[in-house]
């Protein structure tokens, strides 16, 4: 008679630490009894302040801000784009 063997499965991988994150709440949800909303910044308000340096986040908000103001039309966010970049590296210098 043959004998038959079991094969060991192989060892669990290891489990990603404990620790949660927690989500940004949405703009109009609470935390701790207050409403969490989210800056609106303004093309003024941008060239107005002192320059810092150009980061990608501050492009993207000019950017949305600018096809905001062209009424949310589709097809030209890259020129929404470049002249975020425009105006904001004409901040800096």
């Amino acid at each position: 008679m043959a004998e038959t063997t079991k094969k060991a499965k192989a060892p669990a991988k290891p489990r990603k630490s404990g620790t949660k994150k927690t989500a940004a709440p949405a703009d109009g949800q609470q935390i701790n009894g207050s409403v969490a909303e989210t800056p609106v910044i303004t093309a003024q308000a941008v060239e107005s302040q002192p320059a810092k340096g150009t980061s990608h986040d501050e492009i993207a908000r000019l950017a949305h801000q600018y096809w905001n103001d062209r009424g949310r039309q589709h097809g030209r966010h890259e020129d929404d784009w470049y002249r975020a970049e425009q105006a904001l590296h004409k901040r800096a210098s």
